[in-house]
């Protein structure tokens, strides 16, 4: 980016280059009028369309609301030729990075008062439904008293979009990520993660996990966590509980609030263990999508080992989850000493981590879950009804009706996996072909159960690669492929076997063996259901779309099955 000292942004001059990385230059302005300074942060990124620029409007709005005497606070904003800028506080006493440069050592005396200032302005925003996603000593600046101001609260989402990124400075935002941040789904134990980070870093002097871009996601999400005894040899060890509890992996397990951790650790830095995740005054738990949070009555308790409930499907109100950061193509290691990549020693460490989580989120598609035996359950007497519903429906809306039924097989065979699909398929066969019977005279019900296992089957081959996650265009479109070909295989299969009982078993002498004459007999059949009102191929193609509807609709209730 061009230097822009002298340009004018709204209604300030930039005067002064106060800093640069990869997301952004940080100018000193002069209000025009005024003439008062602020600091004039211009982000790399391009706004590109109307929904980018509506996005970061959005965005800084939010922002913008944040009011607190730690949080850096946001006067305006603007977008100049197309590059977003956002006019801040001006704090002159610099950062928190720039008073203790890296490899500094601080006594957790000093650490505290800075951790109850930040987790101040982190628990308020939380409170308000954003998460900075990008605490680092960087973006702790320090007022005129010496207090924390944090700066750049959602500043992040818009960055780390860029096409612009600089790889050191990727490499420094991820060095203090958490290991679902890493995979693009922030919330507010993100920052309380990173926080720890910090915390950890000012204790030792460096930060627990070093390395290239992939080697920091991989430490983050799989390595253990080096010891603080190891480095810093009088550390209490109720001060390397709290520490080592908010650097969970998995953060359910860290504290239940960034508030909580702060307490926590002020409680151990005084000797005693902590006994408490929650504030004692303000615990809160964050609830539901769209729910206000919860807070506890004054003096309930939770206790030290568990965390408070925070749904993985919450997610924050305003804020969107960033992509799941990738490592450039040039980053990316191509096996054990490949060029230009050191060797990874957590790569083993890694690779076994990944797969075992793999095999936990991604059960065989042809195993026997209990919540596939749940489904069963609940899908063959469903399917059962719906089968004998049909069979007392008057012939003028049995189309409609029947839609239903096959709706029902397709969704629990691409939801829920092969076995379900043919269970439930054959709950509907049975009491359906009472009903086919009047069609059908001469197809055995043997058959016919056979032909709809084999619908619901050859549906429920979506499962074999969603595993019953619908969550975007592609899965769905793939179920609802499977879905038609079981539909065809049936109406076709059906068809062609009562032409077999009707022509050659029962002697019908105009068929005399002729093969042709049998599927031509079939295909007039089957062009026949399409425009018939009764017809199962009308019936089955409207199935169809309530199924994209149902999965849809699966999504409004949590994760899907398999990854519980």
């Amino acid at each position: 980016m061009a230097n822009l000292i002298g340009k004018q942004l709204g209604n300030y001059t930039l005067t002064q280059l106060l800093g640069q990385g990869g997301f952004a230059e940080v100018y000193l302005g002069e209000h025009v009028y005024l003439k008062t300074s602020a600091a004039i942060k211009v982000l790399h990124a391009q706004l590109s369309g109307q929904d980018d620029t509506e996005s970061f409007q959005r965005e800084a709005q939010t922002v913008a609301r944040l009011v607190h005497p730690n949080i850096i606070r946001v006067l305006d904003f603007g977008i100049a030729e197309q590059v977003p800028f956002l006019v801040m506080d001006y704090a002159s006493k610099g950062t928190l990075r720039q008073r203790y440069p890296r490899g500094t050592r601080l006594p957790l005396t000093t650490i505290l008062p800075y951790v109850q200032q930040a987790t101040s302005a982190l628990q308020y925003a939380h409170d308000e439904r954003l998460i900075h996603r990008d605490i680092k000593p960087e973006n702790m600046l320090l007022g005129q008293q010496g207090d924390v101001l944090l700066s750049d609260f959602g500043i992040a989402l818009v960055s780390q979009s860029s096409r612009n990124q600089n790889t050191q400075d990727v490499v420094g935002t991820v060095a203090y990520m958490s290991p679902e941040q890493i995979q693009g789904k922030p919330r507010p134990a993100s920052d309380q993660y990173s926080l720890a980070i910090v915390v950890y870093e000012w204790l030792t002097g460096e930060r627990p996990f070093n390395g290239t871009f992939t080697e920091l996601c991989t430490q983050h999400m799989f390595a253990t966590l080096p010891p603080l005894r190891e480095k810093v040899a009088n550390i209490s060890p109720h001060v390397e509980e709290v520490i080592t509890t908010a650097l969970a992996k998995d953060y359910h397990q860290r504290f239940g609030s960034v508030k909580a951790f702060a307490n926590a650790l002020e409680q151990a830095s005084q000797g005693q263990p902590p006994t408490s995740v929650s504030s004692p005054d303000h615990p809160t738990l964050l609830a539901q999508p769209n729910q206000p949070y919860i807070a506890a009555q004054s003096g309930q308790h939770v206790p030290y080992q568990v965390r408070a409930t925070m749904p993985p499907s919450a997610q924050l109100q305003n804020v969107t989850p960033p992509a799941a950061f990738m490592p450039p193509n040039n980053l990316r290691p191509q096996g054990p000493g490949a060029q230009g990549q050191p060797n990874n020693p957590y790569a083993h460490q890694a690779q076994g981590a990944k797969h075992q989580q793999v095999q936990e989120s991604r059960p065989s598609a042809w195993g026997l879950t209990s919540r596939q035996l749940v489904a069963m359950l609940i899908g063959a007497p469903l399917c059962a009804i719906m089968g004998y519903v049909v069979s007392k429906t008057p012939r003028s809306l049995s189309t409609f009706v029947f839609a239903f039924s096959f709706a029902l097989v397709y969704f629990f065979g691409t939801k829920y996996g092969p076995w379900v699909g043919m269970v439930t398929s054959l709950a509907a066969a049975i009491v359906e072909y009472f009903f086919i019977f009047i069609l059908y005279p001469h197809l055995s019900l043997y058959e016919f159960c056979m032909f709809y296992m084999l619908l619901g089957f050859v549906a429920s081959l979506a499962f074999l690669r969603t595993r019953g996650h619908y969550r975007s265009v592609g899965p769905i479109a793939f179920a609802v492929g499977t879905s038609f070909a079981g539909l065809a295989l049936f109406v076709v299969g059906t068809n062609f076997a009562a032409q077999v009982h009707e022509n050659i078993l029962l002697g019908y002498p105009r068929l005399n063996s002729n093969i042709l004459f049998l599927i031509g007999q079939v295909v007039r059949n089957v062009t026949a259901q399409v425009t018939h009102i009764t017809g199962y191929v009308r019936s089955g193609l409207i199935g169809l779309v309530l199924l994209v509807m149902a999965l849809l609709i699966s999504n409004l209730f949590g994760k899907p099955s398999n990854a519980r």
